[in-house]
């Protein structure tokens, strides 16, 4: 699994989904609605964010705005009572899991300056760790075929709220097992990892 960073995220063929409402005074006046921006695909390539169709600022300064991001962009994802709502199926296989990032902007009038956004991780990072030499016993003899984790929801909706600006998941599905690590391993004196790090969605 690759962990999205500032060294990595921006590149060519990486995709943005952004919710973008317009509002008069504080959103916590009103309903968060895609009044400006609603699930718009932002596509990363030579070197240019582009999306379509363009958009423009109010002339009015008492026009506020807020925006809601994620990544990588996903068509069904939706709002429902005002949270953007982003179905998430979490790949079994470590090289086919992608990191879930999102973002949140709100109450902003700044038609001469980009909209910044700052992404945070919807997944969890999960790394295993195994040592030979565990509760004052030695047991290096020990070897390990394989690692599997079973009764995994590898499906579930991601929430992001722009009032509070914080995020859940909810309707878990599709119980898959996750294959860790399938190399036969004989444990030794001193922690060591085994398999590589998953991206996972946290469990309830």
């Amino acid at each position: 699994a690759t962990i999205m960073d500032n060294s990595n995220f921006v590149a060519d063929g990486r995709t943005i989904g952004i919710y973008a409402n317009k509002h008069k005074g504080n959103l916590s006046n009103s309903a968060f609605e895609a009044n400006v921006m609603n699930n718009e695909e932002l596509v990363y390539s030579n070197n240019i964010w582009s999306y379509s169709p363009m958009q423009f600022w109010s002339n009015s300064q008492d026009t506020l705005y807020s925006f809601v991001a994620y990544s990588p962009y996903h068509v069904n994802a939706s709002i429902k009572d005002n949270n953007v709502v982003i179905p998430y199926d979490c790949a079994v296989k470590n090289n086919e899991q992608v990191d879930l990032l999102w973002g949140v902007t709100k109450d902003i009038y700044t038609p001469n300056n980009p909209v910044s956004l700052n992404f945070k991780h919807a997944l969890s990072k999960v790394v295993f760790n195994v040592d030979g030499f565990v509760n004052g016993s030695d047991i290096s003899n020990v070897k390990i075929n394989n690692v599997i984790i079973t009764g995994l929801a590898n499906r579930a909706d991601f929430s992001v709220n722009a009032y509070s600006n914080e995020s859940s998941w909810s309707n878990y599905t599709n119980v898959a097992n996750v294959l860790v690590s399938n190399e036969s391993l004989i444990l030794a004196n001193s922690k060591s990892q085994i398999g590589e790090s998953l991206l996972l969605i946290p469990q309830e």
